[in-house]
């Protein structure tokens, strides 16, 4: 059965290595490569230094949203998701929302809905970055 995020390039921040590590897991397991920024600071570099497919950021570091800005001015068509207890998306219209606890079936089809099919060069390409730096 092919990986459903095969090849794909995924910012994933927050500041809670245990969720990091729990949603990081599940995406690789699907095929994706997973770029980690613990803080706002790291996330920003990120975007500034790469391309990715779609950002997963939690509440705490979408609050001001800042990184979110910054996310869809480098790329408009960029799939943001927003990880969190209440995670609203009336505060981020920008942004899908997902609110805790969530099954991992929910969050694949959160991402999932984030992500534009993907082109030939993405399906026969890897990143030049190394998977989870962070």
């Amino acid at each position: 059965m092919p990986k459903a995020f095969r090849q794909r390039s995924i910012l994933l921040a927050g500041p809670h290595r245990d969720t990091r590590e729990v949603i990081a897991d599940c995406l690789e397991t699907e095929g994706a490569h997973v770029f980690e920024a613990t803080n706002r600071d790291e996330a920003l570099l990120a975007l500034r230094g790469q391309r990715f497919d779609a950002l997963i950021i939690d509440l705490l570091l979408a609050g001001e949203g800042e990184v979110v800005r910054a996310a869809k001015a480098s790329d408009p068509s960029l799939g943001v998701l927003v990880i969190g207890e209440a995670a609203s998306s009336a505060a981020r219209p920008q942004a899908g929302h997902l609110n805790k606890p969530f099954a991992r079936e929910e969050l694949l089809e959160a991402v999932r809905s984030l992500l534009p099919a993907p082109s030939k060069s993405q399906r026969s390409s890897q990143p030049a970055a190394s998977p989870r730096s962070g």
